[in-house]
């Protein structure tokens, strides 16, 4: 059978936008599923062939997508062929100090700042801009947990690098303690975060932290916070390398750092991988990172302490259901390697 290809060209040129809604009315969703994994196999037949790869690359990159061959080259998983049984055996060793013991003693220090949680409502109030524990991106056990540590190890300065809920616990915090300077990174801001900020004084920059200025980091000091929750991703230009081999290698003596969304010492979540997709490497960047290093030292590992001390993590903190979390937080020990 011969198809009539250039015509399936100039209806794709000319109708293109007006493809979408007889889709959906004229097909089931198995059938737009199936439909839209024939082109991808028509894509990757033709795209990935005949010297047109790079020049396939560009032009789905213009429209918002990549497309990538599934090959032992490519950073994304073949999840097809990856046992979960790797994943679920794997665990960080040698050369990565948990420190088991101070964690669980800092943990139970914690907990005399739980009273104050009391503070934050269940769900957001009306035409308020504070924190609630019912949100979809920073769970109980790591804004507890963030904001216990606040109060307890009383920073004068704190740098938050992507903002939001977070940023609310913060303000919360910080407040109780007087005054705290707080710079907050975050280029796409939620449409709430510019007025809790302007109520409180902090200061929003809304550009990529790599285009922050180096003297924003340098003015962290000691018992000073750098808190992170950043795109997750180490690749050619990404916040994640920049942060990690660049402005962490610099802080001073007695800064505390925090990273989110870490479940060292175990892998990934088998669901985000196998179910959502979500292949984020950073917390194997940051493995790398501290494996035989002397300068920085684990202080709380939320995702640790509540699978191995869950007792614990409820008797710190009864308001929370799940005890744990994805919050890792380190401290740098000793100066900087080496001058600029």
């Amino acid at each position: 059978m011969s198809f009539p290809a250039r015509d399936l060209l100039d209806l794709l040129r000319n109708h293109q936008d007006g493809i979408a809604d007889p889709l959906r009315s004229d097909l089931s969703e198995p059938e737009i599923l199936e439909l839209l994994s024939r082109l991808v196999v028509v894509m990757a037949a033709y795209g990935f062939s005949g010297g047109r790869e790079i020049s396939f690359a560009r032009r789905s990159e213009e429209a918002g997508v990549h497309i990538l061959p599934v090959n032992f080259y490519s950073p994304v998983p073949d999840v097809s062929r990856l046992p979960a049984a790797w994943l679920r055996a794997w665990r960080a060793g040698k050369g990565f100090d948990l420190r088991p013991g101070a964690q669980r003693e800092l943990l139970a220090g914690l907990g005399k700042w739980a009273p104050e949680l009391e503070q934050f409502p269940e769900d957001p109030v009306e035409g308020g801009t504070g924190f609630y524990w019912n949100n979809p991106t920073f769970c109980r056990g790591d804004a507890s947990v963030y904001y216990s540590l606040i109060r307890e190890l009383r920073p004068r300065r704190i740098v938050e690098v992507g903002c939001g809920m977070s940023t609310l616990v913060a303000l919360a915090a910080a407040g109780r303690n007087g005054p705290t300077a707080m710079v907050c990174v975050e280029p796409y801001p939620e449409e709430y975060l510019p007025a809790a900020l302007r109520e409180t004084h902090a200061e929003l920059l809304a550009v990529p932290v790599q285009e922050v200025d180096d003297a924003v980091f340098a003015r962290l000091g000691h018992g000073d916070f750098l808190f992170i929750d950043s795109t997750h991703v180490s690749k050619a230009g990404s916040d994640v390398n920049h942060l990690i081999l660049r402005v962490l290698p610099a802080l001073e003596p007695g800064v505390v750092v925090h990273f989110h969304d870490i479940f060292l010492p175990w892998d990934m979540p088998e669901e985000w991988i196998f179910d959502k997709r979500i292949f984020w490497n950073e917390q194997y960047l940051l493995l790398a990172f501290l494996l035989y290093n002397a300068e920085f030292e684990v202080l709380l590992a939320n995702q640790y302490l509540g699978r191995e001390h869950g007792e614990l993590f409820r008797a710190s903190f009864p308001k929370v259901d799940i005890p744990g979390g994805a919050s890792f937080w380190i401290r740098r020990k000793s100066g900087p390697a080496s001058p600029d």
